[in-house]
């Protein structure tokens, strides 16, 4: 009987190279992501602005906290980084649009 080879493991680079990417993911994206999510409450929360601001402001560290953690958690390094990107693409757009809108009607 022939066993098979052991599966390979990644080299030590390779594994740095990973966790480096997932720091910056959870640091860099987790901060932009945290940002629009802040940006796009403070125009839909129905409060006085002053009031909305430090209420999307303060939900916001909440946001990143779970970003962060979820960084690490997730198995896929890609899927850390595409649901950043999309989340960031839309949470943009849809800031953009609603700052556009309230803006023209004041």
């Amino acid at each position: 009987m022939s066993s098979s080879p052991p599966a390979t493991t990644a080299s030590p680079g390779h594994y740095r190279l990973a966790v480096a990417s997932r720091c910056v993911a959870a640091i860099v994206g987790g901060y932009v992501v945290s940002a629009l999510c802040a940006a796009l409450l403070a125009l839909l929360l129905p409060l006085v602005r002053v009031e909305a601001v430090l209420a999307s402001t303060m939900l916001s560290f909440a946001i990143y906290t779970v970003i962060v953690m979820w960084a690490f958690y997730e198995a896929s390094l890609r899927r850390v980084w595409m649901a950043l990107a999309g989340a960031s693409a839309a949470l943009g757009i849809l800031t953009y649009l609603l700052s556009s809108a309230v803006g023209a009607s004041t």
